[in-house]
């Protein structure tokens, strides 16, 4: 049954359950295997789970791996039709938590058992996974888990692979914040830097990244200079103590503290922990940080678009870049006419007197984020914050020569796409969100001129759009839908209105740049500064990064990016065209909007960036009108409708006629109990009011698990809570009255 490189020892063994310790031969690895087949009665689950807490416990450090019928689900979402017993759920998510295990995904069909009952509505679960813990992803970072088709069984085989074929990719250069700790880092990195041939900021980059990884091959690695570190101070401390050196001993301490410090700097930069205090020096915590969110990252598997199931990184890769290379190509739209007339006098940002100077350039250097992952020319905030002595200058020149010619140069405007996955199990690529890593240089020139504009956007956006607006909250948004759902559901609201939640696919990413230019230009500001802009937008080449892997280049021809400083302004700006256009239809009676109260104004929209609520009266015209202004909106501005994820709600009184009828203009489905909007229920369960508030113990639970939380300081864990769930629940008692029930 078994391979001959693997020595298999059954700890324990029953009905249920194989406990065992294995030997990988060749490479000489322990690690425990652990096979389950659930209870499907549930009677015996308590004591499954206790044998198998308990051969953890006693062999904690090794690698570990789950595998089986768990006959129980983690996730709400691994169930499709039929109840949830969510007391099971959270019972068995609380024990996956304590062992130390997390779900590594997986490829296929997204659930492994059915009931095989010819119904309407079949229940299908995915009952069988495969649970890892951090140190067995350290030895086998490439496990792969596969949901075969279900034929024989109820059940869909899984097949798990650790690929052991793999072959590292090539990294790419990534500044390293422990060298700023090396003695000769600043005088080398500055020789090196004014020795490069070229001149220009652009050629010196990539000279200076070359020398970098060259310097460091000749450093030690962490753990060999530890351990002769460690090697040496024995030897003294061996010695009879008036033998001792005691200065030399205190050199070796020192420096053995320094290289732990280094150690912990370069975990802290890939477990991306933000909240992490200085007391929480290169921990079991940050190791399992970074392993996860690795393996968290990795992406097996893809469907193109013809639904064939790619494995082959190259392959997978050409997905992503054929994807998104379609979503980023311009439908060429003729937008040289403006969607509304301007109203604002020509000129009223005049770049020639905004030019920044040195202080200001740095200033923006030191708001921006620590620890974010570097542009494709590798180099980080930490890097120009500790070089700005020797390299602020030619930072300064850059940007002012940009402002004053309006052209950037070759290669600033690069950026790495990173894909972020959207939900639980992504399949295609439409499930990830593209986050753009752009080069802190090109974040420095985006940022001066998002400052330029945000001081003016209280006076250019409508008060319907409450997002990146000085002043403006995301609760006033909130509390007023929730207000229209309610108002909604009451017998004695009289009025017949609609309420319509509109999906845009890939919004920031199908925004034309000719229409962001004709909104700006409608502002009224100046041309040059419009042109800077869209130099901006319309320069850069992309790369996706696959596995850590970057794929071939590309360029675009409409979209902003996610990850560049400007782009949510310019979005609010685009999309408040569909709030003036509105406004004129409300102000020539071509749409009503609805009224909450006698002396309440009409709402006809809720905007949050691009979560777009839309109300008006449920009547036949102002459905027609309304869907008119959404057309033309998205035909010149390049926004699609995702109707399949679109919802619309309505008051009680609205017969099923005149339902029927303004469905077949909006082709969406009604909202639900588990409908939300900006992260907050809209509808409350009338059965179980305090359902709706559950995802704010799943916020709780998920942040951080109890076996994660043993592993800070007491000082990390009230940073935790002071970051994290202390801001999160304030935002929510902003708008909810919690129950005394949960």
């Amino acid at each position: 049954m078994w391979n001959d490189d693997l020595k298999v020892s059954v700890h324990s063994s029953s009905f249920h359950f194989i406990l065992a310790n294995v030997v990988h031969l060749a490479s000489g690895v322990h690690f425990c295997l652990i096979c389950i087949y659930g209870d499907p009665y549930h009677r015996q689950t308590s004591a499954i789970w206790n044998q198998v807490s308990t051969f953890v416990y006693d062999n904690l450090g090794k690698p570990m791996i789950c595998m089986g019928d768990l006959n129980d689900i983690l996730y709400d979402t691994d169930g499709c039709n039929g109840s949830v017993n969510y007391f099971r759920m959270s019972a068995f998510r609380s024990i996956v938590k304590n062992c130390g295990f997390f779900d590594i995904g997986f490829s296929g069909r997204a659930y492994t058992w059915r009931n095989r009952q010819h119904t309407v509505n079949p229940i299908y679960r995915r009952l069988d996974r495969c649970l890892v813990n951090a140190v067995w992803c350290a030895h086998y970072p490439n496990t792969k888990v596969f949901n075969l088709p279900i034929i024989v069984s109820d059940h869909a085989p899984i097949l798990i692979s650790t690929d052991g074929s793999f072959v590292k990719p090539k990294q790419t250069f990534k500044f390293e914040n422990w060298w700023l700790m090396e003695k000769d880092f600043s005088s080398f990195a500055k020789s090196a830097w004014n020795n490069a041939r070229a001149g220009s900021f652009v050629a010196k980059t990539p000279s200076l990244a070359g020398a970098l990884k060259t310097w460091c091959r000749k450093k030690k690695p962490f753990q060999q200079e530890l351990q002769e570190l460690e090697s040496s101070i024995k030897q003294i401390q061996e010695l009879p103590i008036n033998q001792q050196d005691h200065a030399l001993e205190n050199s070796l301490i020192l420096r053995y503290e320094q290289t732990l410090s280094k150690l912990n700097s370069f975990y802290k930069q890939r477990s991306k922990k933000g909240w992490a205090t200085d007391g929480d020096r290169n921990t079991n915590f940050f190791h399992q940080a970074v392993l996860k969110r690795r393996k968290r990252n990795t992406i097996c598997s893809v469907k193109d678009e013809n639904n064939i199931v790619h494995f082959k990184p190259s392959l997978i890769a050409n997905t992503f870049v054929n994807y998104f290379r379609y979503i980023f190509s311009s439908t060429h739209i003729n937008c040289g006419r403006p969607f509304l007339a301007s109203h604002l006098p020509e000129g009223s940002l005049d770049p020639t007197y905004l030019i920044p100077d040195k202080n200001e350039v740095l200033q923006i250097l030191k708001d921006m984020k620590l620890n974010a992952s570097p542009g494709p020319d590798g180099f980080n905030v930490e890097f120009y914050l500790a070089t700005w002595d020797w390299i602020g200058h030619d930072v300064t020149q850059l940007v002012v020569n940009f402002y004053r010619t309006g052209i950037l140069p070759s290669h600033v405007s690069d950026t790495n796409i990173a894909l972020i996955p959207k939900k639980l199990v992504p399949q295609v690529p439409m499930d990830y969100r593209p986050i753009s890593l752009c080069n802190v240089i090109y974040k420095i020139i985006a940022k001066s001129l998002a400052n330029r504009l945000k001081p003016h956007l209280t006076d250019y956006i409508d008060p319907a759009q409450q997002a990146f607006i000085e002043g403006r909250r995301i609760s006033d948004n909130i509390i007023i839908a929730q207000e229209i759902s309610h108002s909604f559901a009451l017998r004695s609201w009289n009025h017949l209105a609609f309420m319509l939640k509109i999906d845009l696919a890939k919004a920031f990413d199908r925004l034309e740049w000719s229409f962001i230019v004709s909104a700006l230009a409608r502002k009224g500001l100046h041309a040059h500064f419009i042109n800077l802009i869209y130099e901006c937008t319309s320069s850069p080449t992309f790369s996706m990064v696959i596995n850590g892997r970057p794929s071939h280049k590309f360029k675009s021809s409409r979209g902003i990016r996610q990850g560049c400083p400007m782009s949510p302004y310019l979005f609010v700006i685009a999309i408040n065209e569909l709030s003036l256009a509105l406004n004129e239809a409300l102000a020539a009676h071509s749409l009503q909007g609805i009224l909450l109260g006698p002396n309440c104004p009409p709402i006809h929209s809720l905007l949050f960036a691009d979560d777009l609520l839309v109300c008006g009266q449920a009547t036949i015209q102002e459905a027609n009108a309304m869907a008119n202004i959404i057309n033309h909106f998205c035909s010149v501005s390049g926004q699609t409708p995702n109707w399949a994820k679109s919802a619309i709600m309505f008051s009680a009184h609205v017969s099923q006629a005149v339902i029927q009828d303004i469905k077949q203009i909006f082709p969406v489905s009604n909202m639900d109990a588990n409908f939300s909007h900006l992260g907050h229920p809209l509808i409350l369960p009338a059965n179980n009011r305090s359902a709706a508030y559950y995802f704010v113990l799943d916020k709780f639970m998920n942040k951080i698990p109890a076996y994660k939380a043993n592993l800070l300081s007491h000082a990390a864990r009230f940073e935790l809570i002071n970051q994290f769930f202390l801001l999160f629940l304030f935002t929510i008692w902003l708008i909810f009255y919690f129950l005394r029930s949960l």
